[in-house]
């Protein structure tokens, strides 16, 4: 089973997407934005990948891995 339109769907539910629906050709089209606190989130799921991207580098600079 697929999952990104079950994922998109519980983003809009949160909060975090905008879903609008326009007809185009005769069919109903699904299109998300992102929201505010979308944003915030997104933001912040950077800096802490950002950090955790540092700390295993730092690592590997301190620990080199010698094949």
């Amino acid at each position: 089973p697929g999952t990104l339109y079950p994922t998109l769907h519980r983003l809009a539910e949160e909060g975090y997407l905008k879903q609008d629906s326009k007809l185009v050709a005769r069919k109903v089209r699904k299109y998300y934005t992102i929201t505010d606190s979308g944003l915030e989130v997104l933001k912040k799921a950077r800096d802490k990948i950002s950090e955790l991207v540092d700390e295993v580098l730092d690592d590997c600079n301190s620990n080199p891995i010698h094949l």
